[in-house]
């Protein structure tokens, strides 16, 4: 059975200000003109949650997922019966 081991919500490279990709898309639905941006400085893009996620939590548990050896050996018998019935259909036909 699985396991729920957690909800993560996650953030990728972030850049720019979110409101003013936000005011932007209102006022062009709005049909009023686009602001002028102003100039701000440079910020650093950066990784916001992703990497505390991947080294703290989920390269950290990559142990406890673990193969069913009932599911293998259903699923192998089922490539056989497969493959059994390919070679079947193509000798009759």
């Amino acid at each position: 059975a699985a396991w729920l081991r957690g909800l993560y919500l996650t953030s990728a490279t972030q850049e720019g200000a979110p409101i003013d990709r936000l005011t932007a898309a209102l006022s062009s639905s709005f049909g009023l003109p686009p602001r002028r941006a102003i100039p701000v400085a440079r910020v650093e893009k950066r990784s916001f949650f992703l990497r505390n996620l991947l080294t703290e939590v989920i390269f950290k548990e990559a142990g406890l997922g673990t193969f069913d050896p009932l599911a293998q050996r259903r699923r192998a018998w089922i490539w056989r019966g497969a493959a059994a019935a390919c070679a079947l259909a193509a000798l009759l036909a």
